[in-house]
């Protein structure tokens, strides 16, 4: 690997000899200091884990797959002839593998097999294959006479042609595995947070949560480790994107640099009670600590589609914002398919002074002033059209799942990705996801979003009432509860004062 002179001091290590003498060395094969290393273990992994698969191939072919695996890979192979799947095999291969950096993952049926009592030159009675890792992951071990034992063992195989060593106490197999800090749960279908991890995070965020409650000051360096924590749980916990941004503000705290140059990052974050992180922290940190604390994870195979209009408890919601005027739409409720609910609502004046406020150049802006953007008006109106109407009727079966259908497309954006960097985004979201977490934002063209962009001017709400039942239809007007219009002031004013 080549290395600048300047860097070496990053791979310097004391080492002593047999006589307790003390040498100063480089480590040149793998610097562990610097970016590239990761990337060179990466490679080095890969090729590790193409032989792996190699032989993998290998030994299932002297030992064929059950006739219901192979009725799979057959049903695979008639989807890639029709176009439906890639091409490649590994769309019709029930195994899978892959690296990240020195860690390698993989899984198999866990069918019987004949063992052999050596695979590649490793006595397969010596491996550990991480029994007690697997019982401690609430799983069953893999079994001696199994392929995936016979999997694990060959990554071991290629593991030692490398002339590379396997760490015993990280070899881990069965139906519950640790794999990068994630649980993978093949019992409950589900991927999600390691109980020692789980147990570590809780005991952190909650002594955090102690000193955000006194307001009293905390280590930024505590909180920047503590959002990376959360930040990295989001891929299996999603919900704990709601009100990160609070965390974020925490993890890069700064105040000004010397002579007013730049900012530098707080050692020591000060606390204000009632400041906006102040704020942003309470609701942060008890909700992360709820959803820790839950650890629903994700589901290994996710469903396909979105919940069919047609299922009970899912709802349609089509609405529009005006820039000055008010906000409106309609919700079709699958039960009910004749008798949508029908909201148009005038903006209060302090929203439509939020509303230019936000149009209005940077420089030309109202210092502390409420502002709100288009795209934060339509993300609310489409939430308090659902609000209208779950206030309005007891929807059978509660709401599990809600198409949202407007013409904006950061709003439908924020709804399917859960959050938004944008403060007042983010809030409209928290609440929009405290009705129903399942939300499917579709953005469509202006021009076919008609019935709803009328029912955003109030003075149009005859004439779409009159349309509605000449369609046939029995159109039922409600309006948006008072705590929406609650929720949305507050959401005007997050971008003001001092974070701190």
């Amino acid at each position: 690997m080549v290395m600048q002179a300047l860097d070496w001091w990053q791979f310097a290590y004391l080492w002593f000899d047999a006589e307790g003498r003390a040498y100063f060395r480089l480590l040149v094969r793998v610097g562990f200091g610097g970016a590239m290393s990761p990337q060179r273990f990466q490679g080095v992994a890969v090729v590790l884990t193409l032989l792996a698969r190699k032989r993998q191939a290998e030994f299932d072919a002297l030992n064929p797959y059950p006739p219901a695996i192979q009725g799979w890979q057959a049903f695979r192979r008639q989807l890639q002839c029709a176009g439906l799947l890639p091409a490649g095999p590994e769309q019709v291969s029930p195994t899978t593998s892959g690296p990240y950096i020195d860690d390698i993952g993989g899984g198999c049926p866990n069918d019987s097999v004949a063992m052999p009592a050596s695979l590649y030159g490793v006595d397969t009675a010596s491996v550990s294959l991480g029994e007690l890792a697997a019982r401690a992951n609430g799983g069953e071990p893999l079994r001696r006479d199994s392929r995936g034992a016979a999997h694990c063992i060959i990554v071991i195989s290629a593991i030692r042609f490398l002339r590379l060593e396997e760490a015993d106490n990280k070899t881990e197999g069965g139906s519950s595995i640790v794999n990068l800090g994630l649980r993978i749960d093949l019992a409950r279908g589900r991927i999600d947070c390691p109980g020692p991890k789980r147990r570590i995070m809780l005991r952190d965020l909650g002594l955090w949560l102690d000193k955000v409650r006194g307001a009293r000051a905390f280590e930024r360096a505590f909180a920047e480790k503590q959002v990376g924590r959360v930040g990295n749980l989001t891929q299996v916990l999603p919900e704990l994107l709601i009100h990160l941004r609070a965390g974020f503000s925490a993890a890069n705290a700064a105040r000004p640099g010397r002579g007013g140059r730049g900012k530098v990052k707080c050692k020591v974050v000060p606390l204000r009670a009632g400041s906006p992180m102040h704020a942003g922290l309470l609701q942060l940190l008890p909700h992360a600590i709820n959803v820790i604390e839950r650890n629903e994870g994700a589901p290994l195979a996710p469903r396909a589609s979105f919940a069919e209009v047609s299922q009970g408890g899912s709802l349609t919601v089509t609405s529009d914002a005006s820039g000055h005027d008010g906000c409106g739409g309609y919700i079709f409720v699958a039960a009910a398919p004749l008798e949508p609910f029908i909201v148009s609502a005038a903006w209060p004046d302090d929203i439509v002074a939020a509303l230019a406020e936000a149009k209005r150049r940077p420089a030309e802006r109202t210092a502390g002033a409420p502002a709100l953007s288009m795209p934060a008006a339509e993300l609310f109106t489409g939430w308090a059209v659902l609000e209208a109407a779950r206030d309005a009727a007891t929807l059978e079966g509660g709401i599990r799942a809600v198409i949202a259908v407007g013409d904006c497309a950061p709003a439908a954006a924020a709804l399917n990705a859960a959050s938004s960097p944008v403060p007042q985004m983010d809030a409209l979201l928290a609440a929009a996801r405290a009705v129903t977490r399942q939300w499917l934002g579709v953005a469509i063209p202006r021009e076919w979003n008609v019935d709803a962009d009328r029912l955003s001017h109030p003075a149009q709400l005859p004439a779409v009432l009159a349309d509605a039942v000449a369609a046939g239809l029995k159109p039922r007007v409600v309006a948006v509860p008072a705590h929406c219009w609650a929720t949305l002031r507050a959401a005007c004013t997050l971008h003001c004062g001092d974070q701190l």
